[in-house]
């Protein structure tokens, strides 16, 4: 009883499929010019690559300025 139960357990390890994607490394960061604060205490964010998918690949999101 038991080896056929480890069997169907290992039938169904065996019977599931999956598929392993890596991404690609993002490129480079790239340098940006700040401009001058907004508002006092104000702290710089900066700028970095989003995945937007397989298809798309890596998109630019330009740093900003975040007011406390």
């Amino acid at each position: 009883m038991k080896a056929i139960l480890i069997g169907l357990l290992f039938g169904a390890l065996l019977s599931q499929s999956c598929a392993i994607y890596s991404r690609p490394a993002p490129p480079p960061s790239r340098a940006e010019i700040r401009v001058a604060a907004p508002c006092p205490g104000a702290q710089w964010a900066s700028g970095n690559w989003r995945w937007e998918g397989k298809r798309n690949g890596y998109r630019w999101v330009p740093g900003h300025w975040r007011c406390p």
